[in-house]
């Protein structure tokens, strides 16, 4: 237990009561879990799956124990046997909970683990970029549900005395304190400070392949592509001059001053029309506008330079010491701009030596455009490749490890073949890119998944780990991001406003990296209840929002 309290100012206790879900680490797998945080909930058969008013299924959260809850939480009220489970809806839940979305059951005995709904969608906030969680999406492969983690109840108790510190909720506790031990600065990302570079699983191999696969269908990998400054065409090198002639003959077009009902799709379809006409045009003489766009620039910096100089020259002796310094370091600044577009124009220079001859720059065009679609090409090759290996990876066991030896045989069709393509970023840098697929994207992703899928069952393959790569895991498991733990009862930890202090805090479940929760931004979801309800133990009315940060 700990306990915590501030002086008491005020003739009456004040005092509030808290709980703080503690997730173990280590896990103590050699007991029965009492309450939990994900995994599967154990209710009787006759209990229905919760489901919104649209009849969407909620997502399993947590069960607590409330025989195991401190006779001072909820100032006495509330249930004291059976269990209470939070369900919410996680793809429907936004700043404020309505339409049934977030739920608490409160059962009277335990039933046999109860597998979730057939329609119920894949969730993990923490891999949202791999199952999209902001719309109902089924992924095989992946778990329905967050992994079980076995909590501890921690009694928190404290004094609200009027100060201002009783607008920041329950006393925050260092992780470093809630367990007694080491807690590392930041929390489980992928495979950084442990030394791992390949997935511990198939299904680690998985969740790397077919993210792959993902990003190689046409449409994404060439909107990646060029989105990513790769050309299939040749560069704008002045974009600001581009975007003026754009606007003007925008302006200057009668037919995009529609207004009437129906106008936007009309008028985009202009718009579209006269970008797409003024950067057919601009694709002659793009190599000599790379210069101009550069002595442009050039001409920026040494007309700010000359006018932090003139200042400096004409305050003379009159100038304190900070505006002396803030000048000559403008001043500084402006030369280190003025010599990098110098180093940019020697780069141009060399760059256009082999097409200075009276067809060079069409040469170069077509080398642009001859690249860029040989690109998007491999892209179809490789995601054939990929897609081999996805239908061997699904023929296996997903919980099974991994060998070395397969994922070099994976690994090795990342790097068969290799792209080179032409890319620009600015007018000063166009450069010729060879890659192979990278994989760091979904290869952090995928063990990190792996490191907490295999913590949470106690598998034998997380024996492969060393003694301190162990501890450094432990560490990461510990952290908490924001400093806000899970917890019953007490005050809300508010990362903006926070709930209505007038109902009672049933649940705060915080960003928590570990179970996968990425509320908001890494915020806290907040579920309370009237005192009144509580007191009935009726939980059919609640309140709940969630809060970024």
């Amino acid at each position: 237990m700990i306990f915590r309290s501030k002086t008491n100012k005020t003739s009456g206790d004040g005092r509030q009561v808290s709980v703080i879900l503690k997730r173990q680490v280590p896990i103590r797998f050699d007991e029965p879990s009492r309450s939990w945080l994900g995994g599967l909930p154990m209710m009787p058969t006759l209990v229905k799956w919760p489901r919104d008013k649209e009849g969407a299924p909620l997502h399993f959260i947590a069960q607590v124990a409330c025989e195991d809850l401190p006779a001072g939480l909820w100032n006495g009220q509330g249930p004291r046997k059976g269990w209470l489970l939070l369900f919410v809806e996680t793809l429907k839940l936004e700043d404020e909970a309505e339409g049934g979305i977030v739920q608490t059951l409160h059962i009277n005995r335990l039933g046999p683990e109860r597998e979730p709904p057939k329609d119920m969608p894949t969730v993990r906030h923490t891999m949202s970029d791999y199952i999209d969680y902001t719309k109902p999406n089924i992924r095989p492969g992946v778990p329905k549900l967050w992994r079980k983690w076995p909590v501890d109840l921690v009694e928190q108790s404290y004094v609200v005395d009027g100060s201002d510190d009783d607008l920041n909720g329950s006393p925050n506790i260092p992780a470093e304190e809630l367990y007694d031990a080491p807690v590392a600065t930041r929390g489980l990302y992928g495979a950084e400070d442990l030394g791992l570079d390949r997935p511990l699983t198939w299904r680690g191999a998985l969740y790397v392949v077919e993210g792959l696969v993902r990003d190689l269908k046409p449409d994404e990998f060439e909107r990646n592509f060029t989105g990513s400054f790769g050309l299939l065409n040749a560069p704008e090198p002045d974009q600001s001059e581009f975007n003026e002639e754009y606007q003007r003959r925008v302006n200057e077009n009668p037919a995009c001053a529609d207004r009437e009902v129906g106008w936007g799709p009309r008028v985009g379809a202009i718009t579209d029309q006269i970008r797409a006409d003024l950067a057919a045009e601009r694709r002659t003489g793009w190599i000599m506008r790379s210069y101009t766009a550069l002595e442009k620039e050039k001409a920026r910096y040494e007309h700010w330079k000359a006018k932090y100089q003139e200042d400096l020259e004409t305050a003379g002796d009159s100038l304190d010491a900070n505006k002396l310094a803030d000048l000559k370091s403008r001043i500084e600044y402006q030369c280190e701009c003025i010599e990098k577009t110098e180093e940019a124009r020697a780069y141009l220079d060399e760059l256009f030596a082999p097409y200075r001859d009276a067809e060079g720059e069409k040469r170069f065009t077509a080398e642009i455009k001859a690249l860029g679609e040989a690109h998007l090409a491999w892209g179809q090759r490789m995601a054939a490749k990929l897609n081999q290996y996805l239908d061997l990876i699904r023929t296996k066991d997903l919980d099974a490890p991994l060998s070395a030896a397969d994922w070099a045989a994976i690994k090795g069709e990342f790097n068969a073949e290799k792209t080179v393509f032409w890319c620009a970023v600015d007018s000063r840098v166009l450069k010729k890119v060879e890659r192979s697929l990278s994989t760091k994207r979904y290869l952090d992703m995928a063990i990190r998944e792996d490191l907490l899928d295999l913590y949470t069952r106690d598998d034998d393959a997380l024996k492969a780990l060393s003694g301190d790569q162990r501890e450094i895991l432990e560490q990461k498991l510990r952290y908490m991001d924001e400093g806000v733990p899970h917890r019953l009862g007490g005050q809300a930890n508010p990362i903006q406003e926070g709930p209505s202090p007038n109902d009672e805090l049933l649940f705060q479940i915080a960003s928590d990296r570990a179970m996968g929760w990425m509320w908001g931004d890494l915020g806290a979801l907040y579920v309370t209840i009237a005192p009144k309800r509580l007191r009935g133990s009726k939980f059919s009315a609640l309140h709940a929002m969630i809060e970024g940060s």
